[in-house]
């Protein structure tokens, strides 16, 4: 990440939670964008707005996920925190 500034965004790959990580990384936010979902891989659009889009394939209802995204968190502490990530009962 270059920046000092950093946006943790989980389910960051399509809907709301894309709309986030979008308005952080125009924001001047970098971005660690955790999801489930394949369209992770397209984060071209976010990286033309000049920040490091980094992102981590992981199901965070899973403790394997969680491990998996606080590994790469690191010691970074995010400046902003979009807990966008869940499923309703019936999924």
């Amino acid at each position: 990440m270059t920046s000092a500034k950093l946006a943790l965004v989980t389910g960051g790959s399509t809907g709301i939670g894309r709309h986030l990580a979008q308005l952080a990384a125009e924001d001047g936010h970098d971005l660690l964008i955790a999801s489930d979902d394949a369209a992770i891989a397209d984060m071209e659009a976010l990286t033309a707005t000049g920040v490091t889009v980094e992102t981590v394939m992981a199901d965070l209802s899973r403790e394997a996920g969680m491990d998996e995204l606080l590994v790469r968190l690191g010691a970074r502490v995010p400046d902003l925190f979009f807990a966008n990530a869940g499923r309703g009962l019936g999924q």
